[in-house]
C-alpha cells in the first residue's frame, strides 16, 4: 500500500519539478506512513485504503471499477511527466488516451481522432492551450468536445476567466491529482450525455 503512495508522491514531485525528502515509518500498532521533514509545514500522510471504488494510483482498475467505457481523452501537456501521469491514470480508469505535447499538435489530433474530452495545459510552447481551445471551439467538427483546462498560474481570477473566455468547459489548478482530473472529465462527459 505504501509503495503506491510513494509512487504517487514521486510522480507529483516530478510534475512540480521539486524533490521532496521522505522517510518510511512502521509502528507496531499503527499504519504505514510517510513523514515529510519540514519545520514550516509538518505533514503526515497515512496509507489507508480508499473509501471509494477509485482505482489506486499505480494499480489497474478491475473491469467493474472502470468508468471510462473506452471514451477517448486527449491529454495535452508540454511536460512529459505530467502528460504520462495523467494518461496512465486515465487508461487505468478505462479511458483510451491520445497525447499531444503542444497546442498545434492538440488541434491536429483533435481533428483527426475526435476525442470525447480534452485535458489541456494552458501554458505551452508553439501554441498555448488558450489558442488551441479557441481554434477547436470555432470549428464545428470539434466545438462540442469538452475541454478541461490545467494551469499552475492561479493567482487571482484572470487565468480562470481567460480559460472560460477561450472556451474551456472546466478549470483545474495545478498541482491536480489524477483522480481529481478523472472525476472532472467524467462529470464533463456526463453533462454531454456520455456515460
Amino acid at each position: 500500500m505504501l509503495g503506491n503512495l510513494r509512487s504517487k508522491i514521486e510522480h507529483l514531485t516530478r510534475m512540480c519539478r521539486r524533490s521532496v525528502p521522505f522517510a518510511r515509518r512502521r509502528d507496531a500498532a499503527g499504519p504505514e506512513a510517510i513523514r515529510f521533514p519540514s519545520s514550516r509545514l509538518p505533514m503526515h500522510i497515512e496509507a489507508t485504503p480508499p473509501a471509494s471504488s477509485t482505482p489506486r494510483f499505480g494499480e489497474p482498475a478491475s473491469p467493474s471499477d472502470k468508468w471510462g467505457d473506452g471514451e477517448l481523452v486527449l491529454v495535452v501537456d508540454d511536460f512529459q511527466d505530467a502528460r504520462e501521469m495523467y494518461a496512465e491514470y486515465l487508461e487505468y480508469a478505462g479511458y483510451r488516451v491520445a497525447t499531444a505535447a503542444n497546442g498545434a499538435d492538440a488541434v491536429e489530433k483533435a481533428l483527426s481522432e475526435r476525442p470525447n474530452a480534452i485535458l489541456m495545459d494552458l501554458s505551452m510552447p508553439l501554441m498555448d492551450g488558450y489558442e488551441a481551445t479557441r481554434i477547436l471551439k470555432a470549428d464545428e467538427r470539434t466545438r462540442e468536445i469538452p475541454v478541461l483546462a490545467l494551469s499552475g498560474q492561479v493567482i487571482g481570477s484572470a487565468p480562470v476567466k481567460n480559460a472560460e473566455a477561450a472556451g474551456c468547459d472546466d478549470f483545474a489548478p495545478r498541482p491536480c491529482l489524477p483522480e481529481d482530473v478523472e472525476q472532472r472529465i467524467r462529470r464533463l462527459l456526463r453533462s454531454r450525455g456520455k456515460p
